[in-house]
């Protein structure tokens, strides 16, 4: 929790939560509702720092 990281297409973030859900290689990132429609579900690049 609170790892600073970069999200190719997206830009910097912050982890904040574990979602259940999310299992794997896979994150969840937060955008307005027709942003989250638009960015879809697609492969990225993460940098952690």
């Amino acid at each position: 929790m609170g790892t600073r990281l970069h999200v190719s297409g997206y830009g910097e973030g912050v982890a904040v939560d574990t979602g259940s859900a999310i299992k794997g290689n896979i994150i969840d990132v937060w955008l307005p509702c027709g942003a989250a429609i638009e960015w879809g579900r697609r492969q990225v690049t993460v940098t952690v720092y």
